[in-house]
């Protein structure tokens, strides 16, 4: 699955990556505009989701992990077209 979507990755990070930044900047920006105590706690989800983006490991890792339920889908989806195929032509025979 990765070889096959690895020309968007670059791609992905750097508009998640402006995204997220563009997010805390914003927020960041509307607490000191209203002069309050920036709430840092609502901003570790971007952070998070950041830093997910920016090591390719983590996703190397997910592409393991994932990898036997991408398998089993796609056979899953060949059983399923094979009788689809099995149904259509028993139609068409009648």
């Amino acid at each position: 699955m990765l070889p096959l979507c690895s020309r968007l990755i670059g791609v992905g990070r750097a508009i998640a990556g402006f995204a997220a930044v563009w997010y805390i900047g914003s927020r960041v920006w509307g607490h000191i505009a209203r002069a309050e105590p920036v709430d840092f706690y609502p901003l570790l989800k971007p952070f998070g989701l950041g830093i997910a983006i920016l090591f390719p490991a983590l996703i190397s890792m997910m592409n393991g992990v994932l990898q036997p339920v991408s398998d089993a889908t796609a056979t899953m989806a060949q059983d399923s077209n094979k009788a689809i195929e099995i149904i259509s032509t028993s139609r068409k025979s009648r």
